[in-house]
């Protein structure tokens, strides 16, 4: 809904969820009798949120505050799976409230046809998600851990400031954004040593308060022009995140990265060139238990054919020089994919009867 008086707009959004979380799990040990789990026990998330803004456009100059106020309450209504959470919290509740709220203020200035700049201020909190709250050995691909919540977990809060421009002088274009954020009460899952190792995961985690932690990084991105159909693409990323305790860096922190491609567009096809790749992972996070990774780079190609209105293939080799690398999130010693080629075929079209 919007409310328009001139250059000013008032827009106004009521958000309504309501969904029911299930997961199971069936241990089968060996010489040992199996072990069914619920993983997610029967979780109902339910939550009313309203979200404002106001908009100010006065000259080059746009600005906008918004804030956003929800009222959340998740509940395990399994009373087998609340019971396997107080195994090992003793006390734990079936079920949580929050009241989690957000404010923003953003600042974009076109200083002149070619040049804009922007600064975003804003505050939010974040209420523990299904599976930190309420996750009983769920496993999770993306570290390879089994993760345990804690309902009792307090609200993470985060202050962040944006800054970016885009300029474009001639054929070239050129966005720079360089981003902080202060993290308190940080939610992120501890390894457990404690636990049994199993042979299809890393460990364990349980979901706990981190404490203070720190986010920083730049995002940079170039284009520019150069032969008719011709042009050069490239864009780079640097981030670096650590716990206000220790120094420890964040998990998951990708390290300094980026991608060249050049592109050849004409009526009928294009083609694409592209070298991506990441600088070595020096620093691992003791607290996720990462081991340090070699840097990689590898090359890629596209060829897109439109043969007809209705016909379109497409044919693209990645890691075209077959080399073995690894991302920095990925865990364990496989790697990635070496050279693959991919074919598309497609056809679009109507019938009438």
């Amino acid at each position: 809904m919007g409310a328009a008086g001139g250059a000013r707009q008032l827009t106004l959004r009521l958000e309504v969820l309501n969904t029911h979380a299930h997961a199971d799990m069936l241990m089968r040990p060996a010489d040992a009798t199996p072990m069914f789990l619920l993983t997610w026990p029967d979780v109902r998330n339910q939550s009313v949120a309203l979200w404002a803004e106001l908009l100010q456009v006065r000259g080059t100059l746009r600005a906008s505050i918004n804030g956003r106020l929800e009222l959340a309450r998740m509940e395990a209504l399994n009373s087998q799976g609340v019971r396997q959470l107080q195994l090992s919290q003793p006390g734990a509740p079936s079920r949580r409230s929050d009241c989690p709220a957000s404010l923003g203020l953003v600042l974009d200035w076109e200083v002149q046809p070619t040049l804009e700049t922007g600064l975003s201020l804003g505050w939010s909190q974040r209420a523990p998600s299904t599976t930190e709250a309420f996750g009983y050995y769920l496993y999770v691909a993306s570290d390879g851990y089994l993760h345990s919540g804690d309902p009792l977990l307090k609200p993470e809060q985060s202050v962040q400031l944006e800054w970016r421009t885009a300029w474009k002088p001639g054929p070239l274009d050129i966005r720079l954004t360089a981003w902080r954020s202060e993290m308190l009460n940080w939610i992120t899952g501890l390894p457990d040593p404690g636990e049994v190792p199993v042979p299809f995961a890393r460990g364990w985690k349980r979901s706990a308060n981190s404490g203070r932690a720190h986010l920083q990084g730049v995002d940079l991105h170039l284009r520019r022009e150069l032969l008719a159909h011709w042009n050069l693409q490239g864009s780079g990323t640097l981030q670096r995140g650590w716990r206000d305790e220790d120094g420890d860096p964040l998990p998951d922190m990708t390290p300094l990265s980026g991608r060249i491609s050049l592109n050849h567009e004409r009526t009928r096809w294009s083609w694409l060139l592209e070298l991506r790749g990441a600088g070595a992972r020096d620093h691992p996070s003791r607290l996720g238990q990462e081991d340090p990774r070699p840097g990689f780079a590898v090359l890629q190609s596209r060829v897109d054919l439109k043969a007809s209105s209705r016909l379109h293939l497409s044919l693209a080799v990645d890691n075209l020089l077959d080399r073995r690398y690894q991302e920095a999130t990925d865990w364990g010693s496989a790697l990635r994919p070496g050279r693959t080629l991919h074919i598309r075929l497609e056809y679009s079209g109507s019938s009438t009867l």
